[in-house]
């Protein structure tokens, strides 16, 4: 079966109650801390973000999902992009070595506005949050450090895959178009570290949490897609790194599998 065949198959599969109760407060914890940092870089970078939002106001839809502080809702792909930005703008967000980046900043506000447009509960968050972080920093852990060293903005690069599962298991996708969302979400990941030190690195994690809902939104509406985005000769993990260890897609969380899984055995920094 090939990686992404892996993925897709476990963020399917994956359920609540087959989640350790380790890796259930650690995402709840990290969904405290996300909001923490979220209100944080709204306040501190309030020039910044505004001038985002008026950037962007013009083109809001319907009244979806909330904009972090700001009493106010709209579309669900421009609220993940906003509030995703709003999180990493201070850069004190959490951090996996194996990922080389920040794993919550481009997944929660995925989750978190597609989650309010279709009502869900906290159990379905958590199954979201435990999803988009599994894939993100398993992909992570296969492409680096080579993928970091390159260049690359892995939050970016990587997160869209994150927030692409957390989307995918909200709306319930099946398999079949998990492998294409993740096809979709691969071919557009991008992120370069020259951007350091500008608005456009928090900005990256804002657009890793909207590209995963398009992936997510399209492929679950037939949009066609590469079946292999990650293991092929042209695909993500040979294009993007020197190195793909398939391998560290293997022993993805099950049931009984959860303490060798990336979120259940590091805690994040």
């Amino acid at each position: 079966m090939s990686a992404t065949r892996k993925l897709a198959e476990f963020i399917s599969g994956l359920r609540y109650e087959h989640i350790s109760i380790d890796a259930i407060a650690k995402a709840k914890l990290s969904l405290m801390d996300w909001t923490g940092v979220t209100i944080g870089g709204y306040v501190s970078g309030q020039n910044d973000m505004d001038s985002m939002i008026n950037a962007l106001s013009p083109f809001f839809g319907r009244p979806q999902a909330t904009l972090i502080t700001k009493k106010k809702k709209i579309d669900v792909i421009n609220a993940a992009l906003i509030n995703g930005t709003a999180s990493h703008l201070l850069d004190y967000d959490d951090v996996h070595m194996g990922m080389i980046g920040h794993p919550t900043v481009p997944v929660i506000p995925a989750a978190l506005a597609m989650g309010e447009y279709h009502g869900i509960n906290g159990k379905k968050l958590i199954e979201a949050i435990v999803a988009g972080v599994e894939t993100e920093c398993r992909i992570g852990e296969a492409v680096n450090p080579e993928h970091y060293a390159t260049g690359w903005h892995a939050t970016a690069t990587l997160g869209c895959f994150g927030a692409c599962a957390a989307v995918a298991k909200i709306i319930d996708l099946e398999a079949d178009k998990i492998v294409s969302a993740l096809g979709i979400a691969g071919t557009q990941a991008c992120g370069l570290q020259q951007s350091f030190g500008t608005m456009c690195k928090p900005f990256h994690a804002g657009k890793a949490a909207s590209n995963g809902i398009l992936a997510a939104i399209l492929a679950g509406n037939e949009l066609t897609a590469p079946q292999q985005i990650l293991e092929a000769q042209a695909g993500f993990g040979k294009v993007l790194s020197p190195k793909f260890d398939e391998t560290k897609i293997d022993n993805l969380g099950q049931p009984k599998c959860w303490p060798s899984s990336t979120m259940a055995c590091r805690p994040f920094s």
